[in-house]
């Protein structure tokens, strides 16, 4: 079961193998169950490995510079050279050519590696945005249609004021589904970690300072959707199941506490839809439309009802200085 599951994880199944572990996830919960758990453990994996490219002519130097050190010794790589009685037949011309098809199969399988973890982050990447369109959908249910509203005004007045709304409502149970796993540092991760988010009278009281810390990392590293104006009137975001408006997804890049956040290796950004489909979209738009700005090119609230904007948590909808 376990290679299975693991297999489904990194994508390395095909089309018939990753259709037998899909109908077993769906009617044994057995599979479902160990599948989480190794979602759980491969997070952890991925915080503590950060990816790494091998730099272009590794195996070339690799074995330019083995030779050199190897004919250093002279005769030790002439193969008519005998070796003392009793001693190993192995010689330095050997060992210079297993360093170097050593070498040649890292350079081989690596890259299949890399792809293969880079492939699991977005996976789960796009399981946590899934769980919290979930989360997102069911809101909108209780609320009259309606998502998490985002403040124009006042202490709540940012983005990531959705998270907080959620937990309160008993909609989101785990922190660390607002934080990608291709995320390994800044307060972003700490606050999954640790299992932490301050309520929203939490908010509301704590002091100024306090608050200015938490905004940029109370939503996590997804951006979440303003609303729009029209007519001088803030409208919030009500769910109409749009499969081209974008809710949430991996925030914009240098959004985040700490320097750049790229992820996925530049492949793109996992965006999940209004009608709860989750994609990993390589450009920032998206129909001929920027999910990062709205219509006029500002980092601000829409200028009509289909002008989706995603922004990072400490955003305001509107650019007027918050009343922190």
């Amino acid at each position: 079961m376990d290679e299975m599951l693991l297999g489904y994880l990194l994508g390395t199944l095909d089309e018939s193998q990753r259709g037998e572990v899909e109908a077993r996830l769906a009617h044994e919960p057995e599979w479902q169950r160990q599948l989480d758990l190794l979602q759980d453990r491969l997070q952890l994996l991925h915080c503590a490995m950060p990816l790494a490219v091998p730099p272009r002519g590794l195996a070339e130097r690799t074995c330019r510079r083995v030779f050199a050190a190897a004919a250093a010794g002279g005769v030790l790589l002439s193969p008519e050279a005998p070796g003392p009685v009793g001693r190993s037949r192995w010689r330095w011309f050997d060992a210079v050519t297993a360093t170097c098809v050593a070498a040649a199969l890292f350079l081989l399988v690596w890259p299949a590696v890399q792809a293969g973890r880079i492939n699991a982050q977005i996976y789960l990447c796009q399981e946590n945005l899934r769980d919290l369109g979930v989360s997102l959908v069911r809101y909108s249910e209780l609320n009259h249609g309606y998502f998490p509203r985002v403040p124009t005004t006042g202490r709540m007045a940012f983005a990531g004021v959705y998270a907080p709304t959620l937990a309160q409502s008993g909609l989101l149970h785990e922190t660390r589904k607002v934080v990608c796993p291709a995320m390994r540092s800044g307060a972003s991760v700490g606050l999954a970690t640790a299992g932490e988010m301050p309520t929203l009278d939490q908010l509301q009281q704590m002091p100024d300072a306090e608050l200015a810390r938490w905004a940029p990392t109370v939503g996590g590293s997804y951006g979440y959707t303003l609303g729009h104006y029209a007519q001088g009137r803030y409208f919030d975001v009500r769910n109409r199941a749009r499969s081209n408006f974008a809710l949430m997804a991996d925030a914009p890049a240098s959004a985040m506490p700490g320097g750049r956040f790229d992820v996925h290796a530049g492949r793109g950004r996992n965006v999940l839809f209004e009608d709860g489909r989750v994609e990993l979209v390589a450009e920032t738009h998206w129909c001929n439309d920027d999910i990062f700005s709205n219509d006029a090119g500002w980092v601000a609230a829409g200028l009509h009802g289909d002008d989706s904007v995603i922004v990072p948590s400490a955003t305001p909808p509107v650019l007027l200085d918050r009343d922190f």
